[in-house]
């Protein structure tokens, strides 16, 4: 059995997504294509060597039992202390999880901007879903009796999102060729697609709705990077 169990979870960590992860995933429907979703991945990755460790090491008592100890101490361990341990290493990592959950990034980007799903990522690209509900602390002041998002706060996400995927620098420099097209109303989905140019230093981004609609869109320098 823990052969086997050995084999399950051990093959994952070579050919991903790993054994804990898949059994997150499924619990949680929210991970996939949230902020989260990668150190979720990697606190996932750890927990599933733990149990790998765990499957061999119980696996190499029970196999001492069955050859070099007596039928009794064999049926006390394999009948009810391997078990044991077994929901001690259950409950005591779902204590941990707990507290590392409490220290992972929420969907929630900023100032109540929801992250619905991260469409596209790769090194120096990214496209992500969002949702400014009227809530969102960026109307605060601006136009009470008509609420629109303010330039700065669309720099503000913008930026935000360039350090999470591409950890660029948190503070504007300048910018380049901005174009605010359509105001941006409460309570809607916005796609922000962004392009990071290393060698320039430049954070290129475009917020659309979800057909062909454009919001704002423009280049950003930030501090700390090439003029």
């Amino acid at each position: 059995m823990n052969g086997a169990l050995l084999a399950a979870f051990g093959s994952t960590l070579f050919a991903p997504p790993t054994m804990i992860f898949r059994f997150a995933t499924l619990q949680d429907k929210s991970i996939k294509g949230s902020l989260a979703e990668k150190r979720i991945e990697a606190y996932c990755r750890k927990v599933t060597w733990v149990w790998c460790g765990f499957f061999v090491l119980n696996g190499g008592i029970a196999f001492y039992t069955v050859f070099f100890a007596s039928d009794a101490l064999w049926s006390i361990y394999n009948g009810g202390i391997s078990y044991i341990l077994m929901g001690i290493l259950f409950a005591g990592e779902l204590v941990v999880r707990k507290m590392t959950d409490k220290k992972m990034p929420k969907d929630i980007l900023a100032h109540g901007v929801i992250v619905k799903k991260v469409l596209h990522q790769t090194e120096d690209a990214a496209s992500v879903e969002l949702f400014i509900p009227a809530e969102c602390e960026y109307f605060d002041g601006h136009f009470p009796e008509f609420k629109l998002l303010p330039a700065v706060a669309q720099f503000d996400l913008v930026i935000r999102l360039g350090a999470h995927f591409f950890g660029t620098p948190l503070l504007l420099k300048t910018s380049r060729r901005i174009k605010f097209s359509t105001p941006i109303f409460p309570n809607i989905r916005v796609i922000v697609t962004l392009n990071y140019n290393r060698e320039a230093g430049s954070l290129t981004f475009k917020i659309s709705d979800t057909g062909a609609k454009i919001y704002a869109g423009g280049t950003l320098i930030l501090d700390g990077t090439a003029p």
